[in-house]
């Protein structure tokens, strides 16, 4: 008789041992279900700050000291049309020293002329938007050679020319290494008969050859 209500006793105890455990374990699926949301959180956290820090970082590559660039442009000059091709390198992230071979063709009254010259000049950035569009002051000197040509007067005349410029442009990134210009220049020229003011309307493009 004793040894059945040990036997009934010790498999109560057992049983209550095992309700509790279970008891426990249920208990603990929610933190455990907590501890799982947090480590997704910590896994996906790491991924967003990383694309956000490429994307950026992107932006940062703009600009530059050490940059080469090409730049093709294209506008309206005071008399006509004008086309030209540059080189430039950034001397600091806000100063850019450049070189344009630069062809200018028009008319004034009864003369053709054309200017081929050369710019050399300093292109410096005042502020910028974002690092994807900068607004810049452009000033620098002209050498060159104006020939004109009056055919009911019948005479074609070619001389030496030198001058200053001084204007504005605005670059806008569609790339790192690609962006839109948008230009506004007035050139003064010292020793043109043919229009000693030029100003120049235009826009281009500049790619960036590191």
């Amino acid at each position: 008789m004793k040894a059945l209500k040990f036997t009934i006793l010790f498999s109560l105890l057992i049983s209550s041992n095992i309700f509790s455990q279970i008891i426990d374990d249920l208990g603990s699926i929610p933190s455990q279900k907590q501890e799982v949301k947090k480590i997704k959180v910590k896994k996906e956290n790491p991924s967003a700050d990383a694309a956000y820090n490429d994307n950026t970082a992107n932006l940062h590559i703009r600009h530059l000291k050490g940059m080469k660039c090409i730049d093709m442009q294209y506008g309206w000059a005071q008399y006509g049309t004008f086309a030209n091709l540059g080189y430039g390198q950034l001397l600091t992230d806000n100063l850019l020293l450049n070189f344009h071979f630069n062809y200018e063709y028009g008319t004034i009254g009864e003369s053709i002329y054309d200017y081929k010259n050369v710019k050399i000049g300093l292109c410096h950035t005042i502020a910028k938007l974002k690092n994807a569009v900068f607004f810049n002051l452009a000033y620098g000197g002209i050498l060159g050679a104006v020939e004109g040509q009056n055919k009911d007067l019948g005479y074609n005349e070619r001389k030496f020319n030198a001058g200053l410029y001084a204007g504005g442009n605005i670059e806008m990134y569609l790339f790192n290494r690609f962006s839109l210009l948008a230009i506004a220049e007035q050139q003064y020229n010292f020793m043109d008969k043919f229009g000693t003011m030029h100003f120049h309307l235009g826009g281009g493009i500049r790619i960036y050859i590191y």
